[in-house]
């Protein structure tokens, strides 16, 4: 395959299912999000309401990532080998996520946090929804849309163009506002993209960006029991 991707083939008309799955995953995104923050009390039945558009969407997502055959991944390694993938792949991102923080340190000073974590850690959310947004459907569907749609199907895995666009966009819905968080998100995105291409297999791209949501929401939790945010 062409290394700077196949995208000069691509036709709206013959990979229309592919443009509709994008827009699916686009207003399954909007429509979770506005369940979470235009409902005014999340207690009894519209806490209810926004985890159940929560798991639908997850749920959808799950189901659209097998629809396009994304489940179905090279088999290069055993279980045990893709368990070490995962989490050297996570010491990776963890050590770029530093740099970047330093980064972000030396341009705002001591203390600063990316715009998207501060929405997140004064979100005011329910622990429960809280933890399904963040560590389900947040990478079921971004992964979906960059790894799945733009690297896998637009313009190919092995793509070194779609490597760098789905991680450049990847970075940019996190709405970065210096140059520490550009790296920050949009080295996640890199570091993702590369476990999906090295290892052949969307799932390891999957569980490592799960990962590293769910240890970021349990160090949140920390913070905000100890009254640091």
């Amino acid at each position: 395959m062409n290394r700077l991707g196949n995208v000069r083939y691509w036709n709206v008309v013959e990979n229309r299912k592919f443009l509709l799955v994008g827009l699916a995953v686009v207003a399954l995104n909007v429509l979770s999000q506005m369940a979470m923050y235009a409902l005014p009390n999340f207690d009894g039945d519209n806490l209810l309401i926004a985890a159940s558009f929560l798991l639908v969407a997850v749920v959808l997502g799950l189901i659209l990532t097998g629809k396009l055959g994304l489940w179905k991944g090279e088999q290069k390694w055993g279980i045990v080998a893709n368990i070490g993938f995962v989490v050297l792949a996570f010491i990776v991102m963890f050590g770029l996520k530093m740099i970047g923080w330093q980064l972000m340190m030396l341009e705002e000073g001591y203390g600063q946090t990316t715009a998207n974590q501060e929405v997140l850690n004064h979100s005011g959310l329910p622990t429960l929804l809280l933890f399904i947004f963040t560590v389900l459907f947040a990478p079921v569907l971004e992964e979906l849309f960059f790894r799945g749609i733009v690297m896998g199907k637009v313009f190919g895995k092995d793509s070194i163009v779609g490597l760098l666009l789905s991680s450049f966009l990847f970075g940019l819905i996190h709405v970065p506002t210096n140059i520490g968080s550009w790296f920050i998100y949009s080295g996640m995105g890199l570091v993702l993209g590369l476990a999906y291409q090295i290892s052949g297999k969307y799932t390891n791209a999957l569980i490592l960006h799960s990962l590293n949501n769910f240890i970021g929401f349990l160090f949140m939790l920390l913070m905000q029991s100890i009254g640091l945010i």
